[in-house]
């Protein structure tokens, strides 16, 4: 990596060059905090308090990051860009460990999702070391954690109380939409979206719990409210396999539905109860747990669903035709579910460091290899959840020194 930066920082010419074409961080922070690049490269930064980092030169200005230059796309650039530096009080700059990949992510690719103004770093699973921090966030320096993607304005109700993710005038979504994301070796966040990964628990698997397990838990959470007792989960991927398991974990047994043979044998490895269609189901659910993203299972799912019982959305789905009659003869309930507070990733990863659920399988990817990633969780076939590893402690936990966990 030194060697990498090294050669970065002799060619500074060519660099600068790539970074007024692209914009790179200083783009993305324009309007916050103009850059100043002087002749080595180098931005000017104030108020920070700073963990010396052995991998990169003293004062290095840049580094890799894998780039969407534009909405759709096919691929990402790895290349160099500008190293975020300290914006305020409360930002933190994390080195990332480990960056997992998300069906959003795909999404966004193919300009069916969110549309970033580009080029933009996506990622929004992070976990990383805490390398500078604003003058009010010093003790975060040295800190291992999660990021929580969404930052709130701060001072709606939905912010106060804990649901950033609800706010009406959201600053950013890290890695998704107004704040450059995971996949590079660097990211800028603020303290507020910051949460302590626990000592018992490996960077890549933490970095695969950071959404699809905060969905799990606040699916769960929603669910639970109204007293479900018999809850079937659509879908065996990483979302709907975690909210099964934190099912179990809080006393109740739920099946699973999924087409995908090598989905399916995952999921009764786990000791759940598995069916490859709605149609073979027997019993009755008073809940569902949709994790599926698919229109196709919709219908057929209400239809399955006890009168009084609870649908919840803990994906995204197109419903070009749908009738709502079904809802109100029955006295069905419709909760829609966005990702999950602080609160529930802090409760996610306790329960996984405690040993309390099973994770989903995972892949690591180097930073070089971000495209093919993405391009394999497009895959309806793929078994494992990718996660994309940056830094040298990765293998802090020996689950993962395979490539991938059992």
């Amino acid at each position: 990596m030194v060697s990498c930066f090294c050669t970065v920082l002799h060619v500074a010419d060519r660099i600068r060059d790539e970074l007024t074409a692209t914009q790179a961080y200083s783009s993305n922070f324009a309007q916050s905090l103009p850059l100043q690049l002087p002749r080595h490269g180098v931005p000017c930064c104030t108020m920070r308090n700073k963990l010396p980092d052995e991998r990169l030169p003293t004062q290095a200005g840049v580094m890799i990051a894998a780039i969407a230059r534009g909405i759709p796309a096919d691929h990402l650039d790895v290349a160099s860009v500008t190293r975020p530096v300290i914006h305020d009080e409360h930002s933190l700059i994390v080195r990332v460990i480990a960056c997992g990949v998300c069906g959003t992510d795909v999404h966004i690719l193919e300009g069916t999702s969110y549309r970033p103004s580009t080029p933009f770093v996506l990622g929004h699973e992070i976990v990383g070391i805490v390398v500078e921090a604003g003058r009010e966030a010093s003790e975060w320096v040295g800190r291992r954690i999660a990021v929580s993607q969404f930052l709130g304005c701060g001072k709606c109700e939905m912010c106060r109380t804990g649901d950033q993710r609800l706010c009406q005038s959201m600053r950013s979504i890290t890695g998704v939409s107004d704040a450059y994301g995971g996949y590079a070796e660097y990211v800028r966040v603020d303290a507020a979206q910051a949460v302590l990964v626990p000592p018992d628990l490996g960077s890549a698997e933490a970095a695969a719990l950071v959404d699809a397990g905060t969905t799990a838990m606040n699916a769960v959470e929603k669910a639970l409210e109204r007293g479900a007792r018999w809850p079937l989960v659509l879908g065996a991927g990483a979302v709907g396999l975690l909210a099964a398991e934190i099912l179990r974990s809080r006393g109740i047994p739920c099946s699973v539905v999924e087409r995908s043979a090598q989905r399916r044998s995952a999921a009764a490895l786990f000791g759940h109860r598995v069916y490859a269609s709605l149609g073979d189901v027997l019993e009755r659910p008073d809940l569902i747990i949709d994790c599926t993203g698919s229109d196709s299972v919709v219908r057929p799912g209400l239809e399955l669903l006890a009168p009084k019982g609870t649908w919840v959305a803990a994906s995204y789905a197109r419903i070009p035709d749908f009738d709502m009659a079904q809802v109100s003869r029955k006295e069905l309930v419709i909760l829609g579910v966005r990702a999950g507070a602080t609160e529930e990733l802090r409760q996610v990863l306790e329960l996984a460091a405690s040993g309390s659920i099973q994770l989903p399988a995972i892949r690591l990817y180097p930073l070089a290899e971000t495209s093919r990633a993405i391009r394999d969780l497009a895959d309806p076939s793929a078994g494992a959840k990718p996660v994309i590893t940056v830094g040298p402690d990765v293998m802090d936990n020996p689950a993962t020194e395979e490539g991938s966990m059992p």
